[in-house]
């Protein structure tokens, strides 16, 4: 038993195979400033919301995530065009939505940017050619 004492416990080390950091996959939970926080219910104004069908004003930037809809005048909104370009969507009535044409996704790219793609599967850009 003696031999056996001076032997090195441990795992099994090869060569060229380098020791990976752990990361913390996790958000700290004193960090206030968490960009993917839900907005709250004191934030949404439920009669603005109940009035646009169920659609609620973004106050922050770190809310605009998921399905989005922009409306330039009261209750008309941005629509996608099957052949990429945008146009003005019909007015509508109180209380209903837009058309799921006028609904777009965000996707968050980075803390401060985000990709908006419509229902045919077509990112939103600008270009020199202000198409």
């Amino acid at each position: 038993m003696s031999e056996y004492s001076g032997v090195r416990l441990g795992k099994l080390k090869l060569k060229g195979v380098k020791k990976h950091k752990k990361k913390n996959k996790r958000p700290h939970e004193d960090d206030d400033n968490d960009i993917r926080q839900k907005p709250s219910t004191s934030m949404v104004d439920f009669d603005d919301a109940a009035q646009h069908g169920n659609w609620f004003r973004v106050d922050r930037f770190e809310q605009i995530t998921g399905s989005i809809c922009i409306e330039f005048s009261p209750y008309q909104y941005a629509r996608a065009l099957d052949n990429g370009n945008l146009t003005l969507g019909i007015p509508h009535t109180q209380g209903e939505g837009p058309d799921p044409e006028e609904i777009f996704i965000a996707v968050r790219v980075s803390p401060t940017q985000i990709a908006i793609k419509s229902g045919y599967n077509k990112y939103l850009a600008i270009d020199k050619h202000k198409r």
